[in-house]
């Protein structure tokens, strides 16, 4: 079999803007012209009609949260169907859930079956079911796998993130700092935590203002966070938005506050484009940031170590002229979209050669 004659599903568990759906839809873009066939199916989201004007056909799926009885038979029914129905021979999963399920369909279905890791997790350990074909986005993330869920290290190929180079976009001229983040407004994304270190930062410097991109569940809570931090009228909450290379690059500071990760895009895009980052100091964040060369790191959950951090670098401009040198570096010699997919178009043909 060649990659030629594959007929590919990936699976995913929404297409909202993310990481992993954008790892997700880079892929999926990618194989277009290299398989016969491919299909995604997810919960759906916003980068469904990127596949719409691929003409790539997308199934929805039930919500993965619903874990019910009736959610899961509605599943195996959807995806049994989906393998029949387009002939699948590969499936790729990008969410644990699904590859459990697909784990069982396989002894029917007869399918090579590969799984991307794209988070460290602690939990639901008797329901992971991986096979053999695993794919961690980092090293933390393999490791994660190896300590915590007793899987066999030579079953794991370490495929890490990438992301494409910036475009240059012209600045807006401001009398102001701006410090900006971006991400789904998840609990786990530790956006109360940035907006904690607000306070501490304007008390020192009142030049600055605050820039939250993003949409999700918390949004409305956090706004109300802001105001009663009393930092409302400095902080400007904005939808997130496709093309987040522009409100990067009209930054002057980046903040990434997350709890946990496995190999972050937000940190990678970043450092594509340029400018110095803040991220909390968790596995995921400091496997590409290194403290003091090409970012900073703060205490995780720790708000007053991050405005401490955001203030050096509010105060120099050396050094966020040397951490964006440096953190463009890494991400060239690392993290390219071009060197991720090439790895993943690798992986594939060595798994249909087996």
């Amino acid at each position: 079999m060649k990659l030629k004659t594959c007929r590919v599903l990936q699976i995913s568990k929404t297409l909202n803007f993310g990481g992993t759906e954008k790892v997700v839809l880079e892929l999926t873009k990618h194989l277009n012209s290299k398989v016969k066939k491919i299909v995604v199916c997810s919960g759906g989201g916003e980068y469904e009609n990127n596949l719409k004007a691929l003409n790539i056909k997308h199934y929805r799926l039930p919500d993965f949260d619903e874990k019910n009885i009736f959610t899961f038979l509605k599943l195996v029914f959807i995806l049994g169907y989906i393998l029949l129905k387009e002939r699948i021979n590969i499936v790729h999963s990008h969410h644990r859930y699904s590859t459990f399920i697909l784990f069982w369909l396989n002894k029917l279905f007869r399918f090579k079956l590969i799984h991307t890791t794209h988070c460290i997790f602690l939990d639901k350990k008797r329901l992971s079911r991986f096979g053999s074909n695993i794919i961690a986005v980092g090293n933390h993330v393999k490791k994660n796998l190896v300590k915590d869920f007793r899987i066999k290290g030579k079953f794991i190929t370490i495929i890490s993130n990438g992301v494409s180079d910036a475009q240059k976009f012209t600045k807006e001229q401001n009398c102001y700092m701006k410090v900006g983040t971006f991400s789904r407004l998840t609990r786990y994304k530790g956006i109360d935590i940035f907006l904690k270190s607000i306070p501490k930062v304007l008390k020192n410097n009142s030049n600055v203002r605050f820039y939250i991109a993003g949409d999700g569940e918390l949004k409305e809570e956090l706004i109300e966070l802001a105001k009663d931090l009393k930092v409302k009228n400095h902080v400007e909450f904005i939808e997130y938005q496709q093309d987040i290379y522009k409100f990067i690059q009209d930054m002057d500071i980046c903040i990434q506050p997350s709890l946990c990760e496995g190999l972050p895009l937000t940190v990678l895009e970043v450092l594509a484009n340029k400018k110095p980052i803040i991220a909390s100091n968790i596995d995921g964040n400091n496997e590409i940031i290194t403290d003091g060369i090409n970012g900073l790191l703060f205490s995780c959950g720790n708000h007053h170590d991050l405005a401490d951090k955001i203030m050096v670098l509010i105060n120099n401009k050396e050094l966020r002229d040397t951490l964006s040198e440096n953190g463009y570096r890494e991400f060239t010699q690392k993290y390219s979209i071009t060197r991720m997919l090439q790895s993943y178009e690798k992986y594939y043909r060595a798994l249909i050669d087996k």
